[in-house]
């Protein structure tokens, strides 16, 4: 039966020819050998995670331009009133509303925009606009007569997160670069079943979702 680990963040991973690849996290309590390793991380700690001096690259070097996202999370005291689990919202600014289950929602915007001096200059006033929006929403959809317009669920938790290099920008000739930086890479020393899955090593599209999903099945493919 598979073993599976879970809150095991990997600090470091190297190959031994004898006995395969050898995983540790961060505080070194977790060291495991396997047979196999995929790589499904963000362009800029894939190669950071090879424990290799002679394969290492410095993500910062290679002219790899990248876009930006950022998620606003909220957790209300109980669930709003929406007739989709992913909306799309024009105002303040583009973006998604995902519902994730229960009473927690997500407002997340992608690539370069106007929501990026917003976030900079005055976070907690774009988290209250959307706070605001979300509950004028629920309030909208309910009927005229009914009491829980007037008794509005109410904030239990938030948290904003920014990933400044989330992805690479949707060019294909970014897609093209990272490629030839990790063949380049494998040159230098040829490394037995390890394999990146992401869509920034799909080099028949753009990066894009769909490109991330087409490198999972051909490592799938290949294993």
């Amino acid at each position: 039966d598979a073993q599976i680990f879970t809150r095991c963040r990997i600090g470091n991973i190297a190959y031994e020819k004898n006995n395969g690849w050898f995983l540790s996290n961060a505080d070194g309590t977790f060291p495991e050998y396997f047979d196999s390793v995929i790589i499904a991380t963000s362009p800029q700690h894939c190669l950071d995670l090879l424990n290799n001096s002679e394969i290492a690259v410095n993500f910062d070097d290679q002219n790899l331009s990248s876009e930006a996202v950022g998620t606003l999370y909220f957790s209300f005291n109980r669930c709003l009133n929406f007739p989709d689990a992913l909306i799309y919202l024009e105002q303040p600014f583009p973006s998604w509303l995902i519902h994730h289950g229960e009473a927690n929602y997500s407002v997340v915007f992608s690539g370069s925009g106007a929501w990026q001096s917003a976030w900079n200059d005055n976070l907690e006033n774009l988290r209250s606009s959307y706070i605001e929006k979300l509950l004028q929403m629920h309030k909208n959809s309910l009927p005229e007569d009914s009491a829980d317009r007037k008794k509005l669920p109410y904030l239990e938790f938030q948290r904003a997160v920014h990933m400044p290099r989330a992805t690479l920008s949707c060019r294909k000739e970014n897609t093209k670069l990272f490629s030839n930086i990790l063949a380049k890479s494998k040159q230098k020393m040829p490394l037995k079943n390890l394999y990146f899955c992401g869509d920034y090593v799909y080099t028949a599209f753009p990066n894009t979702l769909e490109s991330a999903i087409r490198s999972g099945i051909e490592v799938a493919k290949k294993i």
